[in-house]
């Protein structure tokens, strides 16, 4: 009878998920909006359909929060820091710091203990990475600039966080000092050889498997799901959180070649465990406690939500990088993270600090989850109404946006805006053709890596009202965009408008009404890639029917010198 109340409960909560999900899905609003709806909604203080007690809630939750750690360390592979360079540790680590002694400084001032105030403050610090991924990745801005930056500073949070959960891990059931330091040391120990042991798996037997295991992609993620629940036993063992184990399990396995694969494979389990991780998180919100902590929520997460970005736009102006740079990324991470409630409960089981904190920061949460969602969305328009007051603590220097390529004056004529794998086409084919192009893009990785293959280069962000600044624009007799993303190619074709360009604007689309929509608005010509890889197969078909070599002559031709990657930009 217990497993039949269980069920209903289950199907009750994918039932309200749904509705949700279509709704927000109507108001074209995030899903993660609706799933933290939803957890609140379901649990004690609202509906009560979940009770608190709940264990396979509690269960899916823990093991979603495993998974969705694991697939985030997939995907957050160390090599980020150095794509983005010393501004991410920079700002990383100065975002952490000030935001633990302004948030404690707060915390305390609003009436909590010591310890309670430190915890609170570190909670505050650190951004969710499930958010900012899952978000960045819809609007394509994760390999921007700003998006890099971001992604840098989320690992810089992340190995603060890990040492702290490490370092706290190791006091539990600890009463006296001199055991603390002998648990702490023994949980390093453990701690050493759990790492030296994935390191070495990862450098001697995944090479050995990994060819097996890519034959059968099944296999591919079974196994990645098995390593990832074998660390977090590791990590358990060692006298860490299970959570943590699953974490770094994807870290280590991020700079192998299956982990797009594989995290790609996980991508429907971990979107459905999502739902599971904020229904636990509200099941568990007693109404009296989101009454009596609701005002000092509201202040905490106006904190998070303003004092995030300003400290990482004030970070980045320091180094060099323009207001929009610091200020887009600050947004990014204008949330409190997972880890940040793993590390409550874990104060909570030390004794360090009660239900109302534990209940205060899941409210900031709920709260800056929501909001900050809007924040990336809106990240632009957010920008153009503070520029007027940005303008006036922006140093007028030269950025350092711009030493990514050289900004000396070029004559080109065409301009590529957007360097995927149909840009690169047009960039290629251009130079065989002896004409002067240049490709614009968003992702310093991409510009660069094209630079060094002999094609003309230039960083910009076309969201950034800036972005055309320093392009070539009077010398272009044609400009060209691959983005097919119909509101930025409108952006485009408004800034164009207003620096006089004149000359003939190509853009890409993906469907017919949208193409008349820009022509509408002034495009001069509006590609169909589809329709027009369509036209070319049936006449390939054609020939192929007339002359079965065809084919075989055609694959011989020479290709662009794209890489696979670049297809996730398209």
């Amino acid at each position: 009878m217990e497993q039949s109340h269980e069920f209903i409960d289950l199907i009750q909560i994918l039932g309200v998920a749904t509705f949700a999900a279509v709704i927000a899905t109507l108001l074209r609003q995030p899903i993660v909006v609706a799933f933290i709806c939803v957890g609140v909604v379901v649990g004690p203080a609202a509906l009560g359909i979940v009770p608190d007690d709940s264990a396979f809630v509690d269960i899916f939750g823990r093991v979603g929060i495993a998974l969705l750690l694991f697939v985030v360390g997939l995907r957050l592979d160390p090599a980020l820091i150095r794509t983005a360079g010393f501004v991410a540790v920079v700002s990383g680590l100065g975002q952490v710091v000030i935001t633990t002694v302004l948030g404690f400084a707060i915390t305390f001032a609003l009436g909590m203990d010591i310890m309670s105030a430190l915890y609170i403050s570190l909670a505050l610090t650190f951004s969710s990475t499930v958010i900012i991924v899952k978000v960045l990745s819809d609007r394509r801005e994760i390999d921007s600039l700003h998006g890099r930056i971001a992604l840098g500073i989320l690992i810089v949070q992340d190995i603060v966080v890990i040492i702290a959960l490490a370092l706290l891990s190791g006091l539990e059931g600890v009463e006296s000092s001199d055991a603390a330091l002998r648990e702490l040391g023994l949980s390093a120990l453990r701690g050493a050889a759990l790492v030296i042991g994935m390191i070495l798996v990862v450098r001697f037997l995944i090479p050995i498997i990994e060819p097996r295991m890519l034959a059968v992609p099944e296999v591919l993620v079974l196994g990645g799901i098995a390593w990832a629940v074998l660390m977090a036993a590791g990590a358990t063992w060692a006298g860490f959180s299970a959570e943590m184990g699953a974490f770094l399990a994807g870290v280590v396995l991020a700079t192998k070649r299956p982990r797009q694969l594989v995290a790609a494979r996980l991508t429907t389990v971990r979107d459905f465990l999502l739902l599971f991780f904020f229904v636990s998180l509200g099941v568990h919100l007693g109404l009296s406690d989101l009454r009596d902590q609701l005002l000092p929520a509201i202040g905490l997460s106006l904190f998070v939500l303003i004092g995030n970005p300003l400290i990482v736009m004030g970070i980045a102006i320091a180094m060099g990088f323009r207001a929009r740079t610091g200020l887009v990324a600050g947004m990014a991470l204008a949330q409190i993270s997972e880890f940040s409630f793993v590390l409550m409960a874990l104060g909570l089981n030390l004794g360090h600090v009660d239900e109302a904190s534990l209940a205060l920061v899941t409210l900031v949460g709920l709260i800056t989850f929501a909001a900050s969602t809007y924040m990336i969305t809106y990240a632009n328009p957010i920008y153009r109404f503070v520029q007027p007051a940005l303008n006036r603590i922006e140093r007028p220097v030269a950025h350092r946006e711009d030493e990514i390529l050289d900004e000396a004056d070029e004559q080109v004529e065409v301009l590529v805006f957007g360097t995927g794998r149909l840009g690169t086409v047009i960039l290629s084919r251009l130079q065989e053709m002896g004409v002067e192009a240049m490709g614009v893009d968003f992702d310093p990785v991409a510009v660069r890596r094209l630079q060094a293959l002999g094609f003309h280069m230039r960083f910009a962000d076309v969201e950034a009202p800036e972005f055309l600044q320093g392009l070539p624009l009077s010398s272009a007799r044609i400009a060209v965009s691959t983005i097919r993303a119909p509101d930025v190619e409108v952006g485009l074709l408004e800034a164009l408008r207003e620096h006089n360009f004149s000359r003939p604007v190509l853009l890409t689309s993906q469907s017919a009404a949208t193409a008349d929509r820009l022509e509408g608005l002034g495009a001069t010509l509006v590609l169909l890639p589809f329709e027009a890889a369509g036209e070319r197969a049936s006449e390939m078909i054609e020939e192929t029917l007339r002359d079965p070599t065809y084919l075989e002559r055609a694959r011989s031709s020479p290709r662009a010198p794209v890489e696979d990657e670049d297809l996730d930009n398209q």
